[in-house]
């Protein structure tokens, strides 16, 4: 158990930039390309990623909405029994996809983080920093933030979908 504690502890300080001074006495003020590189290297695929896995679920959710609005309808149970099915693997895929979402977006900002670190450490250039501080004073004008919300749109759009399915069916 410990082990496992150790490794979170480990990869947490790889995590954080080195403070200034630790850098002086090492002798290494100098921009460091690489480890800047690799860490946005990281940033970059993790956005990538982020929004692949999001336009994958947003694909799979219109194919249900298209499957659901677009069948031919009767008055038998069976039709009950679909329209359910579908309403319900919906609220159930708008779970995953914010969980998905939220897990992918700790690790953007995380990694975006990591990069302000190394820039204001490494660099003179307050560029990097100057925008991040903005992203971080309107979050809701970053895409990232709106996308992972978006699962919570399509849920109350389910929701909405199964209570008036039962008022028309039962009413």
């Amino acid at each position: 158990m410990a082990k496992s504690r150790n490794t979170t502890e480990g990869q947490r300080k790889r995590l954080e930039a080195p403070s200034p001074s630790d850098r002086r006495e090492k002798g290494t003020t100098g921009m460091n390309i690489a480890e800047f590189q690799a860490v946005t290297d990281h940033y970059k695929q993790d956005l990538r990623e982020f929004f692949t896995r999001s336009n994958f679920y947003l694909a799979v959710q219109g194919a249900l909405v298209y499957g659901l609005t677009t069948r031919e309808r009767s008055d038998d149970d069976l039709d009950l029994v679909v329209d359910l099915g579908i309403l319900i693997l919906g609220i159930i895929l708008c779970l995953f996809w914010w969980l998905v979402a939220r897990g992918s977006h700790f690790w953007i900002k995380t990694w975006r983080k990591k990069c302000g670190d190394l820039s204001e450490l490494y660099s003179e250039a307050e560029s990097y920093h100057e925008a991040e501080s903005l992203a971080g004073e309107h979050p809701w004008n970053s895409p990232e933030t709106v996308t992972k919300h978006l699962p919570l749109l399509f849920a109350v759009f389910w929701i909405a979908l199964a209570i008036a399915l039962a008022y028309v069916r039962f009413q």
